[in-house]
């Protein structure tokens, strides 16, 4: 409800979704640790671990340029990358810090370059 009050539909459209495997083995003891997570852009970007291992392209394409609130039940998981990504929007804190780099990516990368 804090969401609906504090954005608009424009805010809370969906513009990407990506769906990514993390295959993790911090011990080096063979066991692997496998996990998705979620990335979801709206007016930020949010991230969420998940257990579920699939997510139909379709499901995920289905959802984008949508107000995430109008999707109904979603996956936990996606729900939490989501309502993260309208953080910025909905919080009254200001950053301690920020940047941008504007231009292609290939210059954008040599000027960060040490």
């Amino acid at each position: 409800q804090n969401v609906m009050m504090r954005t608009d539909a424009e805010q809370r459209r969906i513009e990407g979704i990506w769906s990514v495997d993390c295959l993790f083995n911090p011990a080096g003891n063979g066991r692997i640790f496998k996990y998705k997570f979620l990335l979801a852009q709206t007016v930020g970007l949010g991230c969420a671990y998940s257990t579920r291992a699939d997510y139909p392209v379709a499901e995920l394409e289905s959802y984008v340029n949508r107000d995430f609130l109008t999707l109904g039940d979603i996956d936990t998981a996606l729900e939490v990358a989501l309502l993260d990504s309208v953080y910025p929007a909905c919080s009254e804190l200001e950053p301690s810090y920020g940047e941008s780099a504007d231009g292609v990516s290939v210059k954008k990368c040599v000027g960060a370059a040490p």
